[in-house]
């Protein structure tokens, strides 16, 4: 800012043109810090539930399965998370960009088959999940429970 004398014998603080102050500056800065502040962890929030239900999807899949095959053997005996893919029939959705490694959390016994979805750390767009698993367990009284269990 520059003082110019005015008429009266006083002076006048004139602003000089072309731009904002320091302070203006920091202030907008602030302003902006505290906006994303609130909003990156809404953001990645929603993402990590978004991935969430891409698990869940897959996980149904699993859950019909498991149960077409305890109806024809009535077991799930000898159901390995080696052998899962081959004795269901699943096929996971396609290897490039998938965010979820699915796998039997255990070995399936006669009354209880648990599939569990854990969070890959590639591609980038996965790392919301990060550290997350999704088992869904499959009783033989027909009761099927999901849990999600977050880092």
């Amino acid at each position: 800012m520059a003082a110019t004398r005015h008429a009266g014998g006083g002076y006048r603080h004139t602003r000089m043109a072309g731009g904002f102050s320091l302070l203006e500056l920091i202030i907008v800065l602030i302003i902006i810090a505290l906006l994303l502040g609130m909003a990156v962890p809404r953001y990645l929030g929603g993402r990590r539930e978004a991935l969430i239900a891409e698990a869940d999807f897959a996980l149904a899949e699993l859950k019909t399965l498991g149960w077409v095959h305890h109806a024809i053997k009535e077991s799930w005996e000898g159901v390995t998370d080696a052998n899962m893919e081959t004795v269901l029939g699943f096929i996971p959705p396609g290897e490039e960009g998938r965010c979820w490694d699915y796998g039997l959390a255990e070995d399936a016994t006669a009354t209880t088959m648990r599939f569990e979805a854990a969070a890959r750390s590639s591609p980038v767009k996965c790392l919301p999940a990060l550290g997350t698993r999704v088992t869904l367990t499959l009783s033989s009284d027909g009761l099927a429970t999901r849990a999600v269990t977050y880092p």
